[in-house]
């Protein structure tokens, strides 16, 4: 009896510490190419609020702070961190940071450093490449949905197929590069019918579309269905720059008729 009494006492202990807010303190991060500026760590762990402040290299140890972002309690997933690129290196080291003065307020003389076994947890990651987010190539059809030639993101996002006001489907994308993606719809598309992809920054709930949080990025791409095809649609510059453009060739040609008569 007593055994079964201390084993149900250790499990529910146990339970609790790991169910509840003791996550640890560490710092998961890939080589990665960089977005727009922006990188993402895959995942930080930390039993409080505090901070992921992103080092440049340094003769092989953490340098400059180029970037900084803040994160919760708990485990936080998909950081993304927008970083000074002029100062970024081959190698950037995102180093776990506390926030223990004013809340919310990254400073440098209060947020240390968290330490682990004597070393403090920022682990190097190389940066393959820049990329400029944004939707590149055609799209296709593929099943009951279609394929996207290239969506570059910055950070987790969604791709969105649109007609009208109307959601067709949705595809979540990950940070960089993202070859082929496939989105379902929800109906055929006819014949004549214009249909928009959207590119969308998750940044709510990692995985979970929310209309709040997770905001459109400016990148869009039009297509017109045409024979069963998807055929893209060229932006024209919009009538307003023309018609400021015609209205200044007409100024600027009648003050020159105006000072020629005098």
């Amino acid at each position: 009896m007593r055994s079964f009494v201390l084993f149900l006492f250790v499990l529910i202990n146990f339970s609790g510490v790991v169910g509840s807010s003791d996550v640890g303190s560490y710092v998961v991060v890939s080589d990665q190419y960089l977005v727009d500026g922006s990188l993402v760590v895959d995942e930080v762990g930390y039993n409080s609020s505090g901070w992921i402040v992103v080092h440049s290299d340094l003769d092989g140890e953490p340098g400059d702070i180029i970037g900084v972002e803040s994160i919760s309690a708990g485990v936080n997933r998909q950081v993304v961190v927008k970083v000074d690129r002029s100062k970024v290196t081959d190698v950037l080291y995102p180093m776990l940071h506390t926030d223990r003065s004013i809340l919310g307020k990254y400073e440098i003389n209060y947020d240390f450093p968290v330490y682990n076994n004597g070393r403090v947890i920022a682990p190097g990651f190389r940066v393959l490449n820049f990329l400029s987010s944004g939707i590149y190539g055609g799209m296709g059809s593929v099943g009951d949905g279609v394929i996207i030639a290239h969506v570059v993101s910055e950070g987790p996002g969604w791709v969105i197929v649109r007609s009208g006001g109307e959601d067709l489907g949705i595809s979540a994308v990950s940070h960089g590069e993202n070859v082929n993606v496939t989105v379902s719809l929800s109906r055929e598309v006819m014949d004549g019918e214009v249909v928009k992809v959207l590119l969308y920054l998750d940044r709510g709930i990692v995985g979970e579309f929310e209309s709040v949080s997770d905001h459109f990025s400016g990148h869009e791409k039009e297509f017109e269905v045409v024979g069963g095809e998807f055929r893209s649609v060229e932006v024209s510059a919009s009538f307003p720059v023309f018609g400021l453009m015609l209205v200044l060739i007409v100024v600027l040609f009648g003050r020159r008729r105006f000072r020629i008569g005098l």
